[in-house]
């Protein structure tokens, strides 16, 4: 038997199974249980040295815009975490952006959006290295 016997084990479209799904969800019938993303966009951005604080905060408004593109299904603006440090960690980018798509065809629609496109033509020069992590 399974360790988990009551678990859902097969969501309708996920790509991938969640290894747990919180009892609450047990019950809801599978219209009702959230979606799973199928490519996961993490961008990290590490910003000149030499801004000033309103450039930054600019920076960081420009970013907020990105949550309104329609295919972004869930869109996080983070700086680096007070966490311990350990030897694998990296915290010298400024800012992460990880956004949550549906499937690539939303992912691709999103690259090609007008605001997105003005975000990278109005704040390109703000940055000294910009990295992209895709995952599904």
């Amino acid at each position: 038997t399974a360790p988990y016997p009551n678990l859902l084990t097969d969501v309708a479209s996920a790509k991938t199974v969640p290894t747990f799904i919180p009892s609450h969800l047990h019950t809801f019938p599978p219209s009702h249980l959230p979606t799973f993303p199928v490519l996961i966009h993490n961008v990290f951005f590490w910003l000149k040295p030499d801004l000033s604080e309103t450039q930054i905060a600019a920076f960081r408004r420009g970013l907020e815009t990105l949550k309104t593109i329609e295919d972004a299904d869930s869109v996080h603006i983070g700086t680096p975490a007070a966490v311990a440090d350990r030897p694998v960690l990296e915290r010298n980018y400024n800012f992460c952006l990880t956004v949550l798509f549906k499937d690539v065809a939303a992912h691709d629609r999103y690259q090609a959006h007008p605001i997105h496109q003005s975000f990278i033509e109005n704040f390109n020069e703000l940055w000294a290295k910009v990295q992209v992590f895709d995952a599904d």
